[in-house]
């Protein structure tokens, strides 16, 4: 897809850079601070997420995952055991690399539900939507007690 402009933002070696430099469309920007993030999410079309087959993916509960959806963002995710449990609906998941292409094809031409979606499904796995199922269990084991917590 050459006419796709990619960005790499993550620690990249010096060899990695040296073979992304050769092709025009990919732009390694290393290392950012987290706080500058979702500046750059804005302005992307999709996010990816290319998990290796390393043991420690395996029912790892990816970040990146719910950051790209909280920007509104659609993504491309390697089939990584959790990636398919969620069955999240912004997600299309490949399992061979040769399917990346029609899976992002699919992503730029529309085939995806829009951002504010995305961003209201992002909003159901936030912190405070889990803080908020905790305590409202807490509670029903406590009738009649005020949470100050919510407050």
């Amino acid at each position: 897809m050459p006419g796709l402009h990619v960005v790499l933002i993550g620690p990249i070696s010096p060899m990695n850079r040296r073979n992304l430099q050769a092709r025009a469309n990919i732009h390694a920007l290393g290392a950012i601070e987290y706080g500058r993030l979702p500046g750059f999410l804005q302005h992307a079309d999709l996010g990816l997420l290319p998990l290796s087959d390393h043991p420690k993916n395996r029912g790892r509960s990816p970040m990146k995952l719910f950051e790209y959806a909280a920007a509104g963002l659609p993504v491309v995710a390697r089939s990584a055991s959790d990636t398919i449990r969620r069955n999240e609906s912004f997600v299309r998941t490949y399992a061979d690399p040769s399917e990346i292409v029609s899976k992002v094809a699919r992503i730029l031409q529309g085939e995806h539900a829009g951002r504010e979606d995305i961003r209201e499904l992002a909003r159901a796995h936030s912190w405070k939507a889990k803080a908020d199922v905790l305590l409202d269990f807490v509670n029903s084991l406590t009738p009649g007690v005020q949470n100050a917590a919510r407050q």
